[in-house]
C-alpha cells in the first residue's frame, strides 16, 4: 500500500507537470503568433504609408519637367487626370501642391494664382502668420478636400515644423497627428505627408542649400481611418492602437480599433514604426477569436489524460516488473546490434525510452567531445541539448512514449566545451519482441555549413526581391514622368516599328491627325497619312530603317482641307545592337513661323524701300534748307560791305575825315563778324553730316569701367550744366565693365543731357537730369536711362524725334540732328537699342539706351546698314 501511494502521489504530480508544460507550449505558442501579426501589422501600416510617396514622385517629376515658374493649373490638372487615384493610391484624399511664399510677395501670389483658374483664390490661416508661408495652391480631388485650397500650413506649428523638416533633409516626412480641414469631425486623427521641391541646377549638399533651393512641397492628407480601411489587420484576432511620439517622446493616441482593451489572458505587446521622420508606436491586446483559432488543447484534459495513462500504468506494473529482466535483455540486444553503425560519418546514437544513452559512436564522440565512457548512462538532454530547447527534447520523449512517429528534424545541439552546432536528426524507435518500444535509435548530422549556405541565399533573395521592387518602382516613375513630358511637348513625337506599325504617339501627335490613342496604335504609317503623303514620305522611311538620319519639311493639307501646314520632321533610326527596330518621328510645326518669316520678309523690303527714298528726300532737302540760312545771311552780310567799300572809297576822293575811317572801321568789324559767325554755322551743319555717314573707323576699342566715362562727361558739362538751376542726379552701378567704345557711349551721354538742358526747361527754371546705370537682368547688357522732369515732348511728335533735320527750334540754332546721331551711335557702332520711355513723374523725358557689354565684332560691322549704305 505504501508504494501505490508514492506512486498515487507521482502520478498526481506528473499529471501537474503535464498540465503546466501543456500550458508554457500553449503559452509560447500563443507568443509566437502575436508576434507573427504584429510584425504583420506593422509591415503591412508602413506598406501602405509608404505606397503614398510614389505618387507624391509622380507629382514632383512632373513639376520638374514643365518647370517651377511654368507650373500652372492645367499642368497639374493634366498630371491628376493621368492618375487613377482612388485605385493607385487607395486611402489617400488627394494630392497637391504647396508653394513657398516669401511674406513681402504675398499679395503678388495671391493675384497669381486668381489669375491661375482660381478667380477666388484666398488666404487662409489657422492661427496668424506674419512670416514666410507654405500656401496649399493645388489639390485633386477637390470633392474630397473642400476649404483646404490657400490654406497657409505654416500657421499652425505642428505642418511648419514637419514642412521645414522635409526641405532641410531632403526627404518626405510626415506630420504628428492633426485635425485636417475638410475633416473636421475627425479630432487628431489625420496627417500631411510632404515631400520638398527644389529648383533645378542647385547645390543640395547641406541643409542650409536645401532650404535656400526649396520652392514649395508636393503632400497628400491622409486619414487614417480612410488609409486603413482596406487593409488586412488581423481585426477578428486583436484589438490595437496606435500612438504618435514627438520630438520630446510623449505620445498622443491618433487611433484604436472599437473595443480595444486589454485581454483577460493578458496577451500584448508593442512595437515600433519608423515611418517619414516620425516614430509610432504599435500597441496590440489578444481577443477570444485569437486563441480559438489557435485550437489548443486544454492543459487541465492532458493533466487529466496523463493521471489516467498513469494509472493505467500503475494496474499493469506488476507485468511490466516481471517483463523488466527480459525487456533488459532485449535492449542490450539492441545495443549490440548499434555497434554496425560505430564506424559510420554521423554520429548515432541509442537510448532508452527515459532518454538514458546506451549506445555512442566514434563520431558522436568526434562531434560532442564527450568519450563514450562519460556519454553512457547519462541523459542525453543534460549531455548535448542547450538549455533553451530541453522543453523541445521532453516533447520528442513524450511523443516516443507514445509511440509517435517522429519526422527529421533541423536543430541545435551543444558540444562539451559549451559551442553549438546545427544538426538534422532522425530518430528510429527500438521495439522489444511484443512490440513495445523500449528506448530509440538517433542518427544526427552536422549541417552547419549547409543552414549558412541556406540562410545567405535566403538573405541573396530577399535582397534582390527588394532591389527588383525599387527598381521595377523607378522605372515606373521614369516611364510616368517620360509621358508626361512628352505630352506637354507642342512638338509631335510617335514611334514606329519596323513594320511601320505605330507603338507610340504623343498629344500632340495625336491632335495633329486628328485621331485617338485607341484608334493609332497598332495602326500601319500608309492607314494614317493617307496614300498620296505615304508615298511622298516613303523614301525618308526607308533610309531611316537603313539607320540614316532624315531631317525635311514638308507642307501638308489639314485634316479638314482648310489650308497647307509647315512642317519639320525628324525620322531617327531606333538601332538596337547594329539592328534597326523600328524609327522615331518628331515633328515640329512651324506655319505660323513660315507665314510670320514670309509677312515680315515682305514687310522688311517695302519698309527698305520706302526708307531709302525718305532718307533721300530728306538728305536733299535738310543740306539744301540749312545750308541755304547761313550761306544767304553770309552773302548779304558781304553785299553791305561791299557797299560801305564802295563809300569809302568816294570818301577818299573827296577827301577823308576821321569820323568816316571811324563809321567805315565799326561798319566792317560787324559785317566780318556777322559773316565769320554765318560760315562757322555752315561749317557746323558740314560737320554734323559728316557725323551721321561717320562709321566706327576711327573709333577706339577697348574694356573700360561704365560709370568712370560717365562722371567725365558730367564733368566736362559742369560748367554749361551750372549755368542754369538745373541739378544732375546720378544712380550708378559700381564696376560694370564694357568691352566697347568708351569716346562713341561718352558721346550719346553728353548728346542726350545737351538736348535736356536745352529742350527740355524754360530759360532760368529749375528741374533735375537723373542719370541711371544697371545691369539688365538675365542678360550681357547695361541700361543707360537719362530722365528729366521737364516740358516732355508732345505726343504728336514722340515719333518724329529720331528723323534727321526734325527740330522745334529750328530759329534758335537747332539742326534737328542730335537725336538722329544718337541713334546711330547706339544702334550701328554700339549695337544697342534706344527707345523714349514714360517717366515715373508723368511728366518731362525719359531715353532709355541699352547696350551689349560686349560692342559688335568687326564681322558684325561689315554687315551693318552703315557700311551698306557707303559701299
Amino acid at each position: 500500500m505504501g508504494i501505490n501511494a508514492v506512486l498515487l502521489a507521482i502520478i498526481l504530480a506528473l499529471a501537474l507537470l503535464g498540465t503546466e508544460i501543456t500550458r508554457r507550449i500553449n503559452d509560447t505558442e500563443a507568443r509566437a503568433r502575436m508576434d507573427e501579426i504584429t510584425t504583420r501589422v506593422a509591415r503591412r501600416i508602413a506598406e501602405r504609408m509608404n505606397l503614398y510617396q510614389y505618387g507624391l514622385r509622380g507629382l514632383s517629376a512632373s513639376i520638374q519637367a514643365v518647370g517651377f515658374d511654368r507650373f500652372s493649373r492645367e499642368h497639374f490638372a493634366r498630371y491628376s487626370r493621368a492618375r487613377n487615384i482612388e485605385s493607385e493610391f487607395p486611402g489617400a484624399r488627394g494630392f497637391g501642391v504647396i508653394r513657398r511664399v516669401p511674406a513681402e510677395e504675398t499679395a503678388s501670389f495671391i493675384a497669381a494664382a486668381r489669375s491661375d483658374g482660381r478667380p477666388a483664390f484666398t488666404l487662409r490661416e489657422i492661427e496668424p502668420n506674419p512670416a514666410e508661408r507654405w500656401v496649399i495652391q493645388y489639390i485633386d480631388p477637390e470633392s474630397n478636400n473642400l476649404g483646404s485650397e490657400g490654406l497657409d500650413i505654416a500657421s499652425e506649428p505642428n505642418r511648419r515644423e514637419a514642412a521645414e523638416n522635409a526641405v532641410e533633409s531632403g526627404e518626405p516626412t510626415l506630420t504628428q497627428p492633426i485635425t485636417l480641414v475638410q475633416a473636421g469631425g475627425k479630432k487628431e486623427s489625420a496627417f500631411l505627408l510632404l515631400r520638398p521641391n527644389y529648383r533645378t541646377g542647385k547645390l543640395l549638399d547641406s541643409p542650409q542649400a536645401r532650404r535656400a533651393a526649396a520652392f514649395g512641397l508636393s503632400f497628400s492628407p491622409l486619414l487614417i481611418d480612410e488609409v486603413l480601411a482596406k487593409v488586412d489587420l488581423y481585426a477578428q484576432e486583436i484589438s490595437f492602437s496606435l500612438d504618435s511620439l514627438n520630438k520630446d517622446g510623449a505620445a498622443k493616441r491618433f487611433y484604436q480599433t472599437p473595443g480595444f482593451a486589454p485581454s483577460s489572458s493578458n496577451m500584448s505587446t508593442t512595437r515600433p514604426i519608423r515611418l517619414f521622420g516620425v516614430e509610432w508606436v504599435l500597441s496590440m491586446h489578444a481577443t477570444p477569436a485569437f486563441f480559438e483559432r489557435l485550437n489548443h488543447v486544454a492543459p487541465k484534459m492532458v493533466g487529466l489524460l496523463i493521471a489516467l495513462a498513469l494509472t493505467g500504468a500503475l494496474l499493469s506494473a506488476n507485468l511490466f516488473l516481471l517483463a523488466r529482466k527480459r525487456r533488459a535483455q532485449l535492449l542490450g540486444s539492441q545495443i549490440k546490434l548499434a555497434a554496425i553503425v560505430e564506424s559510420s560519418n554521423d554520429a548515432i546514437i541509442g537510448k532508452s525510452i527515459e532518454g538514458i544513452v546506451s549506445s555512442w559512436n566514434r563520431a558522436a564522440e568526434e562531434m560532442f567531445g564527450y568519450p563514450a565512457a562519460e556519454a553512457i548512462g547519462h541523459s542525453i538532454a543534460s549531455l548535448i541539448v542547450p538549455d533553451s530547447l530541453q522543453e523541445d527534447e521532453k516533447a520528442i520523449l513524450a511523443k516516443l512514449q507514445r509511440g509517435e512517429k517522429i519526422a527529421n528534424f533541423i536543430t541545435r545541439r551543444k558540444r562539451k566545451n559549451g559551442s553549438e552546432v546545427e544538426v538534422s536528426v532522425s530518430i528510429s524507435p527500438i521495439f522489444d519482441s511484443n512490440g513495445q518500444i523500449v528506448g530509440a535509435s538517433k542518427t544526427v548530422h552536422d549541417v552547419t555549413e549547409q543552414q549558412l549556405a541556406a540562410r545567405h541565399i535566403n538573405d541573396l533573395n530577399t535582397t534582390l526581391e527588394q532591389r527588383v521592387a525599387e527598381r521595377t518602382a523607378q522605372l515606373e516613375e521614369a516611364r510616368s514622368a517620360l509621358h508626361t513630358v512628352l505630352d506637354a511637348m507642342p512638338s509631335m513625337v510617335a514611334y514606329w516599328d519596323r513594320n511601320c506599325i505605330n507603338r507610340f504617339a504623343n498629344r500632340a501627335y495625336l491632335e495633329w491627325f486628328g485621331v485617338s490613342p485607341r484608334d493609332l496604335y497598332g495602326t500601319h504609317i500608309r492607314k494614317l497619312l493617307g496614300d498620296s503623303l505615304y508615298e511622298r514620305n516613303m523614301p525618308y522611311i526607308s533610309r531611316a530603317l537603313q539607320g540614316e538620319v532624315q531631317t525635311f519639311e514638308r507642307d501638308i493639307p489639314r485634316p479638314d482641307g482648310k489650308g497647307i501646314r509647315h512642317s519639320i520632321a525628324h525620322y531617327l533610326p531606333n538601332v538596337v545592337e547594329q539592328s534597326v527596330e523600328g524609327f522615331y518621328v518628331i515633328v515640329h510645326d512651324v506655319t505660323e513661323l513660315i507665314d510670320s518669316r514670309n509677312q515680315l520678309q515682305q514687310a522688311r523690303e517695302q519698309q527698305l524701300r520706302m526708307d531709302r527714298l525718305a532718307s533721300l528726300g530728306l538728305m536733299v532737302a535738310g543740306v539744301a534748307h540749312e545750308l541755304n540760312t547761313p550761306l544767304g545771311a553770309a552773302m548779304l552780310t558781304l553785299d553791305r560791305l561791299s557797299e560801305a567799300l564802295a563809300q569809302f572809297k568816294t570818301a577818299m576822293e573827296a577827301g577823308l575825315r576821321k569820323s568816316d575811317v571811324q563809321r567805315l572801321s565799326t561798319e566792317f568789324d560787324d559785317g566780318l563778324a556777322m559773316t565769320s559767325r554765318y560760315l562757322s554755322r555752315g561749317a557746323e551743319i558740314i560737320r554734323q553730316f559728316k557725323q551721321v555717314a561717320s562709321d566706327r573707323a576711327g573709333a577706339e576699342r577697348r574694356v573700360f569701367v561704365a560709370n568712370e566715362v560717365v562722371r567725365d562727361v558730367i564733368h566736362l558739362m559742369d560748367s554749361q550744366i551750372r549755368n542754369g538751376a538745373v541739378k544732375v542726379a546720378l544712380d550708378l552701378q559700381a564696376d560694370i565693365e564694357l568691352d566697347s567704345y568708351p569716346g562713341v557711349v561718352g558721346q550719346v551721354l553728353q548728346n542726350l543731357v545737351q538736348n535736356a538742358l536745352v529742350h527740355a526747361f524754360n530759360t532760368d527754371a529749375s528741374g533735375v537730369i537723373k542719370i541711371s546705370m544697371h545691369t539688365t537682368p538675365a542678360s550681357d547688357s547695361i541700361t543707360l536711362t537719362v530722365t528729366d522732369d521737364g516740358k516732355g515732348i508732345p505726343e504728336p511728335l514722340r515719333e518724329r524725334i529720331w528723323d534727321p533735320f526734325f527740330t522745334t527750334r529750328r530759329g534758335e540754332g537747332g539742326t534737328g540732328l542730335g537725336l538722329h546721331i544718337v541713334q546711330r551711335m547706339v544702334t550701328e557702332l554700339l549695337g544697342g537699342a534706344i527707345a523714349q520711355g514714360r517717366p515715373q513723374q508723368g511728366h518731362g523725358c525719359e531715353f532709355v539706351v541699352t547696350i551689349p557689354k560686349h560692342a559688335p565684332l568687326a564681322s558684325e560691322e561689315a554687315a551693318s546698314p552703315t557700311t551698306a549704305n557707303h559701299t
